[in-house]
């Protein structure tokens, strides 16, 4: 039956919509069976295996192929690395020549999907009247600048590697009079700065400028004290099931 899209706000037949596009799932499938673990950190609740990333009725098909676009940008540059100048600098890797629009909206077409979604998943991510004000700017393809609605990376080393193949869900903290909503996505930690106040020259320094230049942390999971606490309460879950499992 139809219902409202989220994003154009017109009554149409739904789609079932990714909130995380699933170009970043495909990075963390086990090839066969093609399948994710679940996992999760109260030991009463076993780990499960998805075939499917996170979806819900959301977009209808205009809305969909319109986030679509910008998804497959994100893919060819960010994930692929097509036609972008890559340069390591001890911490940091510098992502030249990507398209600054494109790759905004995407950008705000992530954190939008999370605050408007239903999921349980996100219920961390709720950006009140932030939120209207995105879904405009998605609707009239307007990337904002690059303060508002910033974000900053970081890829996530665990023993020193990068690994691909975790996902976890959104946290939120206050930050220099900004809510952080943070996520880690294939290995990478996506921190949306969102609020009315500066930001921070560290910060500041690190988004995606107008230019198509970005700059991209590279940081171990012990120097990430929220994640590191998360980690270990996972890793806490998963022995107590396994003591469990032998014991019964």
């Amino acid at each position: 039956m139809p219902a409202v899209c989220a994003l154009c706000k017109a009554h149409r037949v739904l789609q079932n919509s990714h909130i995380i596009p699933e170009f970043f799932y495909k990075l963390v499938y086990d090839p066969s069976p093609r399948r994710f673990r679940v996992i999760s950190a109260i030991v009463s609740e076993p780990e499960c295996y998805v075939q499917k990333g996170l979806r819900e009725p959301l977009l209808c098909k205009d809305c969909e192929q319109k986030l679509g676009r910008w998804e497959n940008y994100a893919k060819k540059s960010f994930v692929d690395g097509q036609g972008l100048q890559i340069t390591q600098q001890n911490a940091t890797v510098v992502l030249r020549n990507l398209d600054y629009k494109l790759f905004k909206l995407f950008l705000l077409s992530l954190l939008w999907r999370m605050s408007v979604s239903k999921l349980d998943f996100f219920k961390e991510v709720r950006l009140g009247t932030y939120e209207e004000k995105i879904r405009l700017a998605l609707l009239t393809d307007d990337p904002l600048l690059p303060h508002q609605y910033a974000c900053w990376m970081i890829v996530v080393l665990v023993g020193g590697k990068a690994y691909t193949d975790w996902i976890v869900e959104p946290t939120v903290a206050r930050v220099g009079g900004r809510h952080v909503y943070s996520l880690v996505i294939a290995g990478i930690l996506f921190n949306f700065h969102v609020g009315r106040q500066p930001l921070r020259p560290s910060i500041s320094s690190h988004v995606l400028s107008e230019r198509g230049e970005m700059t991209v942390s590279v940081m171990g999971l012990r120097d990430i004290p929220f994640l590191f606490k998360a980690a270990r309460r996972l890793a806490h879950a998963l022995d107590a099931r396994r003591k469990a499992r032998s014991q019964a």
